[in-house]
């Protein structure tokens, strides 16, 4: 079959960065098994409490009639478990003093997406035809922000520049 891919598509075929780390990760942790701590790709390594902590929550779902059902086999909305994100927006009022709602809290299947999203909202092309770019002080920062983009170059790299007075300038 030959099939015409969009530029979006093509640049998905190409591989990115982070998809060769996140390879090379998972085939280290297969060959591993227990011996190979994960402290790269943005998941840290087990931590033995926070195992406990996961398995005893776990079990506890699991006797509660379709409960872990629901965990593991239901979609949530787009935006993320409505009673979660009134719990988060909560807890950051609480400790942070914020004022926040839930729909001021959106969740995300990890870091990647939630980073797709946000630059591609925030930059790119405009219905008035005007572009604009996230200014980060390296480009890429991070291995997973280069091929964050739907529509082109996103990104405007410039090195700081400090003054006696040690605030950066651009």
């Amino acid at each position: 079959m030959n099939l015409h891919w969009s530029e979006f598509g093509e640049q998905l075929c190409r591989g990115s960065g982070i998809s060769e780390l996140m390879d090379d990760l998972g085939h280290a942790i297969a060959k591993g098994g227990d011996s190979i701590c994960m402290l790269g790709g943005g998941q840290p390594a087990h931590i033995p409490e926070m195992d406990a902590l996961w398995r005893k929550r776990f079990e506890e779902m699991g006797r509660e009639p379709g409960k872990l059902e629901h965990a593991v086999g239901n979609y949530e909305p787009p935006s993320g478990n409505p009673a979660f994100r009134k719990a988060l927006a909560d807890l950051f009022n609480r400790q942070f003093g914020w004022n926040l709602g839930s729909e001021n809290i959106g969740v995300t299947a990890g870091g990647q997406t939630a980073f797709f999203m946000l630059f591609n909202s925030l930059a790119g092309k405009f219905r008035d035809g005007s572009r604009k770019k996230i200014l980060l002080p390296l480009v890429p920062e991070y291995i997973g922000y280069a091929n964050q983009s739907v529509d082109g170059e996103m990104f405007r790299a410039v090195k700081p520049r400090f003054g006696n007075d040690r605030r950066a300038r651009v």
